[in-house]
């Protein structure tokens, strides 16, 4: 099934149909009092569509609320970023791999404190920039509600947002995927960053994820595991002021840490300390636990929550590399190194690459470089 292509931009073109990117429908209706969503977008139908939203700036006042009925699984809606002239993007790392190229990104801005857009279940959403610049967000930067956020994807997507409390949010998926994206928290008031959980697998992968700090106020999380399943995969998350991972449902638990960086915390690297699960339990393999204040590992103190460990790195930890890994801390010891500023590239300037010369680059396998960073 092939989805129909509607092009979009903030002003418009042509006609408005939407048919090509001469002819683009405009997203921001003007007006005396400021730019906002125009009823152009809102009428628009989401089902069976792919929405290219072409490059530029569009500022809105409000959350985007369609009037059409929601998209399903079998005919869905994505939003796809593109350059001016159509050609669609596809995400990129900068030369450091820490920050994503959104030079052509078409960048929706809110200033009101709302959410950006109210979501339905299963749409996808690609190389798109989002960000709130409003002072007293408290609530998810796009949409939190669970049956609106779940199986929501994505890919490539820049978020960012100044947070006012507790339940302040970049990235939410339910069900669904955070892949190569990139989440900052402008400020140090908030809950978690992306929040990965649902009753369904969800999974982060290779994003990076930013706080404003070590210390601050709320939960502080960089990425919060829900139910069951869930998943990070090499993501690195850097400058939170609560635990980096955090699993928070107490049973039912085999989430999975693979191949993360984890510097500048202040809690811990990975709390698991909510799960007494008997089942299969954490995999925690390949990370990097650097300049931690609180510990590397913390499992719950219960000799059945299971927690699997192997080639680790750790440095500059507080308390203890592992806490509570009971009968399973004899195995988490297996290929683990010593981490130091020297093994990053520029640690200085925020380049967590691995220097080649480092026992940390290719040092798993002799294949793959610990942590996130694939150099």
């Amino acid at each position: 099934m092939a989805l129909t292509d509607v092009f979009i931009s903030p002003t418009g073109a042509g006609d408005q149909s939407g048919s090509s990117v001469a002819n683009a429908l405009p997203a921001i209706l003007a007006s005396k009092s400021g730019d906002d969503w125009s009823s152009n977008i809102k009428n628009l139908t989401r089902a069976d569509r792919r929405f290219i939203f072409l490059e530029g700036t569009y500022n809105v006042q409000s959350e985007l609320v369609f009037t059409t009925s929601d998209p399903t699984i079998t005919d869905p809606n994505i939003w796809v970023g593109a350059k001016s002239d159509g050609t669609l993007l596809e995400p990129q790392f900068d030369e450091t791999g820490m920050h994503l190229v959104t030079d052509n990104y078409p960048k929706i801005i809110n200033s009101a404190n709302t959410n950006l857009i109210d979501t339905a279940a299963v749409e996808v959403f690609k190389c798109i920039y989002f960000e709130n610049t409003n002072s007293s967000r408290n609530g998810a930067l796009i949409n939190a509600t669970f049956n609106e956020a779940k199986n929501v994807t994505f890919i490539g997507c820049y978020g960012e947002m100044i947070p006012n409390g507790a339940n302040a949010i970049v990235f939410v998926c339910f069900g669904g995927t955070v892949m190569m994206c990139e989440a900052v928290m402008n400020g140090t008031n908030y809950g978690k960053i992306i929040h990965a959980g649902g009753t369904n697998q969800s999974a982060v992968i290779n994003c990076r994820v930013y706080g404003g700090g070590k210390s601050g106020s709320s939960d502080g999380r960089g990425v919060n595991l829900g139910t069951q399943n869930d998943s990070v995969v090499e993501t690195l998350i850097y400058n939170v002021h609560g635990p980096a991972i955090y699993d928070d449902v107490s049973n039912n638990r085999n989430s999975n840490m693979i191949n993360c960086t984890v510097i500048s915390i202040g809690g811990d690297g990975h709390d698991t300390s909510d799960e007494t699960s008997d089942q299969r339990g954490t995999t925690i393999h390949g990370n990097i636990f650097f300049d931690i204040d609180g510990d590397g590992v913390k499992a719950n103190a219960n000799d059945d929550d299971i927690v699997i460990a192997s080639f680790n790195a750790f440095g500059d930890i507080g308390g203890s590399n592992f806490v509570n890994l009971d009968s399973y801390e004899s195995m988490a010891t297996l290929g683990n190194k010593t981490v130091s500023e020297s093994d990053f590239v520029d640690f200085a300037n925020q380049d967590f690459r691995i220097r080649r010369s480092s026992p940390l680059y290719k040092g798993i396998g002799g294949t793959r470089n610990f942590g996130a960073i694939q150099n």
